[in-house]
């Protein structure tokens, strides 16, 4: 889980907003053939969508 502030100078002058928060949840699970994960993003600004992420990652030695 994940919950970011964000204010100031930047944020006025990208969003047109004097702060916004932002936030995901992340779940993965660790399978025979690697690391499947899904998560959901989002922020409290009004125009911003949540966003969903589907990941894979698989390791080997060298």
């Amino acid at each position: 889980m994940h919950y970011g502030y964000s204010s100031g100078d930047v944020v006025q002058s990208w969003f047109g907003e004097d702060n916004y928060a932002e936030y995901n949840v992340t779940l993965s699970a660790d399978t025979s053939m690697g690391t499947v994960s899904f998560m959901v993003s989002d922020t409290d600004l009004s125009d911003d969508d949540a966003k969903l992420v589907l990941g894979y990652s698989y390791s080997f030695d060298l």
